[in-house]
């Protein structure tokens, strides 16, 4: 025995040792109990019978102790910059062999520098290097030595930066009278002060005119360009703003700006809100007009209306800036046309085009820019 003491004689306990009692079946055996028990009293134990020769036997405690981790020598919460370095320290107790691991409570990837990612990380010190807002999570240091029960430790890391505004669209059309909705997101950390402003420098506020809504309260829209696809987790540094404008008048269009700011920066982004009309269909003679596209010339015969020897036919192209003289169509005698456009005539009240399919482009197609065709008789 490495180290001997009596601890009990007969029915007498002998040691002050509160924890340890003696019981006696009154026969032949005899019991030791220790209550209680703690790693200090792992070892040998000898009990003796006086006899002629004496007799010993010796028993053996082995004492196994769960893990367990110490906050005092444990990292707390942190708070980092983005891009500064960050180690996570988690210390733990226990009968040995003790393994240390490092998960994130997300169960995304941990990610250790800029080339090596993994789900796991084993050891008491976890080093995040250039740590990015996307690394702004809690990490759970987990203790285990095959004792149970398994323990474990919450560690968040906030990583700080300043804000940036993305916008959807940059430029927005409506009518008068319509309902419209401006959409920016924000990335931020701390949470920035947001709000939405004119050209002007005029701060808009919520009423019947405006309504403002944050994802932080409602959770996040669906845009015309997310509309469809799958939605990835929504991050918790990011913020989405929608600004409704109710019976749009002319007064509202103009640019209107998303302001984020926090202690770090500011950052904005400019919408511009501009008036559109609804579209029209112009119509000649019970006949839409075909629109821009390749056509032959025997298509445009069939488009075409064949008019009386009093008819007169005019080209009224929408880009001549109100000329009507200049729609004219010239005559035979006019200036010949170069290579690459048709040449033209008329005969018996019909205008005949002829188009010199060696110097046009495609097999035998040309391109005919939208425009009205006027008869007056």
């Amino acid at each position: 025995m490495e180290r001997s003491a009596i601890l009990t004689v007969q029915n007498h306990v002998i040691t002050r040792n509160p924890r340890i009692s003696v019981s006696h079946d009154q026969h032949h055996t005899w019991n030791l109990h220790i209550s209680s028990i703690q790693e200090s009293d792992r070892g040998g134990y000898m009990c003796q019978i006086n006899t002629a020769a004496a007799k010993t036997r010796v028993g053996y405690i082995s004492v196994v102790v769960p893990p367990s981790i110490d906050d005092a020598l444990s990292s707390s919460d942190v708070t980092a910059r983005e891009q500064s370095s960050v180690t996570l320290t988690c210390s733990a107790t226990g009968t040995l062999p003790l393994t240390v691991r490092w998960r994130r409570e997300d169960g995304k990837l941990i990610n250790i520098n800029r080339t090596l990612a993994v789900t796991e990380w084993e050891g008491t010190h976890l080093d995040l290097n250039k740590v990015s807002r996307y690394d702004m999570a809690a990490y759970l240091c987990i203790a285990s030595n095959g004792v149970p029960p398994t323990v474990s430790k919450r560690i968040s890391l906030s990583v700080e930066f300043p804000p940036s505004v993305t916008l959807h669209q940059q430029l927005i059309g409506a009518p008068l009278g319509s309902t419209v909705s401006l959409d920016c997101t924000i990335e931020s950390s701390p949470a920035a002060l947001h709000f939405w402003s004119r050209s002007d420098g005029t701060d808009l506020h919520e009423a019947a005119k405006y309504l403002m809504q944050s994802s932080s309260s409602i959770g996040p829209f669906v845009t015309p360009a997310m509309a469809g696809a799958s939605q990835p987790t929504w991050p918790s540094f990011r913020t989405q703003l929608r600004l409704t404008i109710v019976n749009v008048t002319a007064k509202d269009y103009g640019a209107y700006r998303c302001v984020a700011k926090n202690q770090y920066g500011e950052a904005d982004g400019v919408i511009t809100f501009h008036h559109t009309q609804s579209v029209t269909t112009s119509t000649v003679s019970n006949r839409n007009l075909p629109p821009v596209a390749a056509i032959s010339p025997a298509q445009l015969e069939d488009w075409s209306q064949d008019a009386s020897n009093q008819t007169q036919m005019r080209l009224a192209d929408p880009f001549n800036k109100g000329r009507p003289n200049e729609n004219k169509l010239p005559d035979a005698t006019d200036e010949k046309e170069t290579d690459s456009k048709p040449a033209k005539s008329r005969s018996d009240g019909k205008w005949t085009f002829d188009w010199n399919l060696s110097t046009t482009s495609g097999a035998g197609n040309i391109v005919l820019l939208p425009a009205l065709l006027m008869f007056e008789t």
